[in-house]
């Protein structure tokens, strides 16, 4: 069993994440860390890709609850996976508009492939609230900006537990694309 990354490591002390951004549930000193460490040390590996990343640096101070430090690294990037955790950025602020705007920016990204996959598969949550975030057998983003937002202004509550659930994995799912690619030890056909 190899050692766990510093990466990982900060992961396991983070606190559940939210819906939206909450200020009070964020931990400073862990984003402290993730700002002081090398992308080689956060990483755990020679990067080849530093856009990408940056991109993981990014989602992991968004996972922190430094929404203001993850926006500005994504605002300097100018990469697909940049712009989806733009995206995610202002889908937490909540900017449903904002969020949006960048996920059309973004177009269909592998990792919507990966989430409706995971979402699909034993295990996953309601299979009929899953195909409500599905337009011609792709995962619809703006569906489940649109979902968020109701939630968070109080309309449909009953769904936080499977929306924080389809976050998780998501940001799960894009940190890792991001890290494997800067890394380079992406595996699978992009």
């Amino acid at each position: 069993m190899s050692p766990l990354s510093k990466c990982e490591q900060l992961g396991q002390q983070l606190p559940e994440l939210s819906l939206v951004h909450d200020e009070s549930l964020a931990a400073p000193n862990i984003i402290k860390e993730i700002h002081e460490l090398s992308n080689e040390a956060l990483f755990g590996g020679t990067i080849e890709d530093s856009d990408m990343a940056q991109a993981a640096r990014a989602g992991l101070l968004l996972e922190a609850g430094g929404w203001d430090d993850a926006h500005r690294i994504v605002q300097e990037l100018d990469t697909p996976e940049a712009q989806y955790w733009h995206s995610i950025v202002h889908r937490r602020e909540p900017d449903s508009s904002n969020a949006k705007y960048w996920f059309r920016q973004v177009g269909h990204h592998p990792v919507m492939a990966q989430l409706l996959s995971i979402l699909s598969g034993p295990g996953g949550p309601d299979k009929t609230l899953v195909q409500r975030f599905i337009k011609s057998e792709k995962w619809d983003p703006f569906k489940y900006v649109d979902v968020c937002m109701a939630c968070h202004q109080g309309t449909r509550k009953e769904l936080l537990p499977i929306l924080l659930d389809i976050q998780k994995k998501e940001f799960t799912s894009l940190l890792d694309y991001c890290i494997q690619h800067a890394l380079g030890v992406w595996l699978e056909n992009d």
